[in-house]
C-alpha cells in the first residue's frame, strides 16, 4: 500500500485491512480496535448493510441469520474483521 511507504500518509481503509505496516489513527481519544469499533465508541465507523428486494425468501433470512451465528462470528473474527452484531442503536434514542 502506498500509505504504508508514505510516513506522512493518510487514508481510509476497512478495518480488516490493517497490518503493522500500517497504523490506526487514535481520534477523539479512542483507539480503532475491535471493542471501540463494535460499541462504536470509536468516532470513525460505518456500518456494513445487506439489503434485501424481498424479506419473504426463505434463503435470503437464512443467509442473514447465518451470519449472526457464534461460529461465523468467530470466523468473520479471525479474519480480522467485526462480527455482524444486532443493529446499532441510532445516537440520541433512549433503549427499551
Amino acid at each position: 500500500m502506498a500509505i504504508a511507504n508514505d510516513p506522512n500518509g493518510i487514508g481510509f481503509l476497512s478495518f480488516g485491512y490493517l497490518d503493522n505496516s500500517i497504523k490506526a489513527l487514535r481520534f477523539s481519544g479512542k483507539k480503532a480496535d475491535l471493542q471501540t469499533i463494535h460499541r462504536q465508541s470509536y468516532p470513525l465507523v460505518r456500518a456494513l448493510y445487506v439489503n434485501t428486494k424481498r424479506q419473504s425468501n426463505p434463503l435470503v433470512q437464512a443467509f442473514i441469520s447465518a451470519l449472526k451465528t457464534p461460529e461465523n462470528s468467530a470466523i468473520i473474527s479471525k479474519w480480522g474483521l467485526v462480527p455482524v452484531a444486532s443493529p446499532p442503536k441510532k445516537r440520541g434514542t433512549k433503549s427499551s
